[in-house]
């Protein structure tokens, strides 16, 4: 439905577009459609005016260079490269990203093409106006039928988290409570909230330029989006306590020892719990009627139930149990178990009490001065650098070849090069593929619909319509805009020859389709495939710091949350880039067999990358449990064995690194994991009663939940060595 009528929508702008100017004395009549169709077709009012932006601002960037490159050189393919060269740096060093690639193209066409480089400043003040009017009637088009208000789909993102989060925590205290545990079913709904919050974070990605961008940074969106990533956290923790293959161990257990199934504390404080759990259901109802109210007044919080006091009166109530004896009767186990589930509760009921303090606190609309910021330089990469200067080359080479066979519509295979020219040869192809594709579609179509019915503004919207609709049904849903703007060209400012002209540009199209995969393997070829090695071996690496960080911050009580943040926050940034590239592989045209040999490899890679962070997270959430007062004692009897455990597995984790950044030497992993076996014959001889009486509760808990932690850390290395996942 969401393609029907943003196909609706663009086609009739096209064909408004074409009622006005089809016989107008426009000196550039396709350029309204193309700053229309470039800028217009998105589902994302951020998008647009970035979109309108870059094809403004970059072709004024680009017309200015080019009077000064002509002015130095004249006119030839050479200083078109050139041009192309530095007027895409000048974007890159003031980060005008959006202007990039229009600055590059506009300055190489003004400066190699003669009948545009004759008269610069007339070209560009031309383009100027005519792609701005197309621009303008994109953004009225978009803002007047059906507009994407991210704002309001962020809304409706939290909307269905905070609902989700709540029947997530409801079933598994349900469960917990129930007289026969069962397994708790929580995965699809937990899975279900992450890929809501990964659509709240790519709207918030697109959405960052203009004003709606700057609206939504003061509105605190980051930290309420990093709220409800912690709230996710925290719900699969709880979901945890009763997972399968606990449950199997307590029925194995009881077959045995005669152990009762139920927790005996969360049934004494059965009563209390449950309030808990309305009172909580009550709070997200609320919120999530606020939410949906859309009112932009103050978040009424005296309308939400704390739950903190709640949650320390349950803790008060068990260390009542414990000065009175009772706790003797209870097992080592449960008291963990319900220690463990108290400590999650209360960070729950936290973080959700902050997720409606953000979203409520926010702040009023900006001034426009407010949005102003000062020019600054910054550094490029490298890499970027030679991708600008390749593109430069190909470019070159492009327009020698235009101008020795006086191609008519050489134009489009200059468009159709820098298009296909990307950081990577996967990304390259697959843009170029899907250009070629889109414009053989608009190709086919504006053949059926110019020799048919002729032209005029009615065969402009269907033509752009139908294009849109095709192109999406093949999987195109982002890269049609070729097509429309075949269609719609062919109709409006070629009306009298129209199969000339779709053949010239759909031919011309493919030269610089087949000119940019030729440069891009013969000219520092670089490709997701020699990417993902090297990144990886960097991921593991950082793992091993965030590691180093997080077991010091434990054994020698160092302050180190904000690092953590920090570096927790690069390693996920790093696993989803690299999850792109991974995708990235299987579209790379060359080294077939071989990227399909090493999928494996990398999959495995990946999985593991991602279960350890998670594994190190888990170890620094343990650890978040621990108590000033109660942290001496019990941690210090086992110092030495952890200092040698936390040694060995950084150096698994450097090894493991070092590896995999030399895969092509068939180097194997060391097996350097550690054994845990001195601390667990220590504890085997303390058993459960002495830990019960010579040590606070919250410090076994805490000892237990950074042993298992660890444990599972060293488990995992252990497993990739012996599978060898970097052999090869």
């Amino acid at each position: 439905m969401v393609i029907i009528k943003h196909a609706l929508k663009t086609s009739v702008a096209a064909a408004l577009l074409a009622g006005i100017f089809q016989h107008s004395d426009l000196a550039h009549i396709p350029y309204p459609v193309m700053g229309l169709l470039t800028t217009m077709l998105s589902f994302n009012v951020g998008d647009i005016l970035q979109a309108g932006w870059g094809r403004l601002g970059g072709s004024l960037v680009g017309g200015s260079l080019s009077v000064l490159i002509i002015t130095a050189w004249g006119n030839s393919p050479l200083t078109g490269g050139l041009a192309f060269i530095l007027a895409s740096l000048l974007c890159q060093t003031f980060q005008w990203t959006a202007l990039v690639n229009q600055a590059g193209i506009i300055s190489a066409l003004i400066v190699a093409l003669p009948q545009l480089g004759d008269n610069p400043w007339q070209y560009t003040f031309d383009r100027l106006i005519d792609n701005g009017i197309g621009v303008l009637v994109a953004i009225l088009m978009t803002l007047l039928f059906w507009p994407d208000n991210p704002r309001q789909i962020l809304n409706t993102y939290l909307d269905q988290v905070v609902g989700d989060c709540d029947r997530v925590f409801q079933t598994c205290l349900s469960n917990i409570l129930s007289e026969i545990p069962q397994p708790v079913e929580t995965t699809e709904l937990l899975t279900q909230i992450a890929e809501t919050i990964k659509k709240s974070e790519s709207i918030l990605e697109k959405s960052h330029y203009g004003w709606v961008g700057h609206q939504l940074v003061q509105d605190n969106w980051s930290d309420i989006i990093a709220i409800q990533r912690r709230l996710r956290r925290h719900l699969l923790v709880m979901s945890q306590l009763m997972a399968p293959q606990m449950l199997a161990n307590q029925i194995a257990m009881s077959q045995t020892q005669k152990i009762d199934l139920n927790n005996p504390l969360f049934l004494k404080f059965s009563a209390e719990l449950v309030e808990i759990s309305q009172t909580f259901a009550m709070n997200c109802v609320t919120f999530q009627a606020f939410i949906k109210s859309g009112t932009k007044s103050s978040f009424a919080i005296a309308t939400i139930v704390p739950l903190e006091d709640a949650v320390s009166k349950l803790a008060k109530q068990i260390d009542q149990l414990r000065n009175q004896g009772e706790i003797r009767r209870i097992s080592l186990e449960d008291i963990i178990q319900y220690y463990y589930f108290l400590h999650i509760l209360t960070l729950l009921t936290r973080e959700m009490d902050q997720l409606m303090l953000q979203f409520g606190d926010r702040k009023p609309p900006m001034s426009l001065s407010a949005l102003s910021k000062g020019v600054r330089l910054h550094p490029i990469p490298d890499a970027k650098i030679k991708h600008t200067i390749k593109t430069g080359v190909a470019l070159g080479l492009t327009l020698a070849i235009i101008n020795f066979f006086n191609i008519s519509f050489g134009y489009y295979a200059v468009v159709a090069l820098v298009v296909a020219m990307q950081p990577t040869l996967g990304i390259g192809f697959d843009a170029g593929k899907q250009r070629v594709i889109c414009t053989a579609i608009g190709a086919v179509i504006s053949v059926v619909v110019v020799n048919s019915l002729g032209s005029n503004p009615f065969t402009v919207g269907l033509g752009v319509g139908l294009t849109i609709l095709v192109c999406s049904y093949c999987g195109f849903d982002q890269g049609y805009k070729p097509g429309c703007i075949m269609v719609t060209l062919a109709i409006m400012a070629h009306s009298a020859e129209p199969n000339l002209y779709i053949w010239g540009r759909f031919t011309e199209t493919i030269l610089g389709f087949v000119i940019a995969l030729v440069v891009s393997l013969l000219i520092w070829p670089d490709t997701a495939s020699q990417q993902l090695d090297p990144s990886l071996s960097l991921t593991f690496s950082k793992l091993g710091q965030l590691y180093e960080i997080v077991i010091n911050q434990y054994l020698y009580s160092q302050n180190s949350t904000a690092a953590i943040v920090q570096l927790s926050d690069e390693i996920r940034r790093s696993i989803r880039s690299q999850d792109l590239l991974l995708a990235e592989t299987k579209l790379e045209p060359k080294d077939g067999l071989l990227v399909a040999q090493k999928q494996q490899h990398w999959i495995f890679l990946l999985s593991h990358a991602k279960t350890l962070l998670s594994n190190i997270l888990s170890l620094n959430h343990g650890i978040e449990q621990k108590n000033s007062q109660d942290f001496e004692g019990f941690v210090r009897e086992f110092q030495a064995e952890f200092e040698d455990s936390a040694q060995l597995t950084y150096q698994s984790f450097e090894a493991l690194s070092m590896a995999i950044a030399n895969s092509n030497s068939s180097q194997q992993l060391p097996t350097l994991a550690p054994t845990f076996e001195q601390i667990e014959q220590k504890l085997l001889k303390r058993r459960t009663q002495t830990l019960k009486s010579k040590y606070s509760l919250p410090e076994v808990i805490t000892f237990f939940a950074v042993f298992s932690s660890l444990k599972e850390i060293s488990d995992n290395l252990k497993q990739m060595a012996e599978n060898q996942v970097i052999k090869r």
